[in-house]
């Protein structure tokens, strides 16, 4: 694999890691070990890297030239539905705000981890949090 998003990761602060044959860009608490997002880069597709933006635990981005058109990827770690309102709120303001800073003609990819909770609900809360990502979608597809 060329290109990895990976998730709960649990280093400290943001980075990169420099192996021999990859590296990897991270971007996690700067002090608990939890949550935390990055990419696995193989070295050989290192060149196509434009850069990393390390966002927050939950949220980061990385920019890869491509061959005719380069890629905005963002990778995201949702907070869970039993989180309190302001933390999702503020995850998908967070989200917004990244989507928004891709160059306009770039192909955004958001790739996640929404943590979707299974059971029966007659009003199902995730419903609105895949409506507000399909209006953040939206807006950053040009």
């Amino acid at each position: 694999m060329d290109l990895v998003a990976l998730q709960e990761i649990r280093w400290l602060g943001n980075g990169t890691l420099e192996k021999k044959n990859c590296v990897i860009f991270y971007s996690c608490k700067p002090v608990r070990h939890v949550l935390g997002v990055g990419y696995y880069v193989d070295s050989r597709s290192l060149q196509s890297i434009l850069h990393f933006v390390p966002g927050n635990d939950r949220l980061c981005w990385i920019r890869v030239c491509g061959k005719f058109i380069n890629y905005s990827i963002i990778n995201t770690h949702a907070p869970t539905e039993d989180k309190d309102d302001e933390e999702k709120d503020n995850f998908y303001l967070e989200l917004e705000t990244i989507c928004s800073q891709c160059p306009k003609h770039d192909i955004k990819m958001v790739l996640r981890d929404f943590n979707a909770k299974v059971g029966k609900e007659e009003n199902t809360p995730m419903q609105e949090e895949m409506d507000c990502m399909r209006n953040v979608m939206e807006m950053g597809v040009n």
